[in-house]
């Protein structure tokens, strides 16, 4: 077996959902979808601030941030990105959005959200660092995967409900 593992994995502290395999060929057959950008991947996060529009789309390549090597950014030079995002719920200075991507790229959400000015709750490298260091992460969650099974071709949709941390952010930002 050459390569068993993950094939969809999480940035630190973000909570949900991951796919693993269990042997070369399930490896093989996942990862090509998720490669093609045909696994339907949604997440869920609180943004600090709110945006102008209910649904909105921010494409822009993403690669290496020439000042800090830990971090991504927005580049002329890098790889392609795309990311759509739905306005859920709107709170006095934050907004939950649900997030779906187009293109996978490492930090891809939170440097999309940060380029536009409304960076990830809690988000220590993108954000600010004082907002959010109680919750012990980024408010950053994959509620919902979809992708075809690896033996047999049938759909399958597999949702994570949000950890309690996250249901307590949005009980206070509801009810401030």
């Amino acid at each position: 077996v050459m390569r068993q593992g993950i094939v969809h994995r999480l940035d630190k502290d973000t909570s949900g959902l991951i796919v693993a395999a269990t042997n070369d060929e399930a490896h093989r057959r996942l990862a090509v979808p998720l490669q093609r950008r045909i696994m339907h991947r949604e997440y869920l996060a609180v943004a600090c601030g709110h945006s102008p529009n209910r649904q909105f789309t921010v494409t822009g390549p993403i690669g290496r941030d020439r000042r800090n090597r830990l971090k991504m950014s927005v580049v002329t030079d890098g790889k392609p990105a795309s990311t759509s995002f739905t306005v859920v719920e709107q709170f006095s200075r934050h907004c939950l959005l649900k997030c779906q991507l187009a293109s996978g790229r490492t930090h891809q959400i939170r440097v999309h959200l940060a380029h536009i000015g409304l960076p990830v709750y809690g988000d220590p490298l993108y954000g600010n660092r004082l907002v959010g260091r109680e919750f012990g992460g980024q408010a950053l969650h994959a509620a919902r995967l979809s992708f075809a099974h690896p033996g047999d071709g049938r759909l399958l949709t597999f949702t994570a409900p949000l950890p309690g941390c996250f249901r307590q952010l949005l009980d206070r930002l509801r009810h401030p």
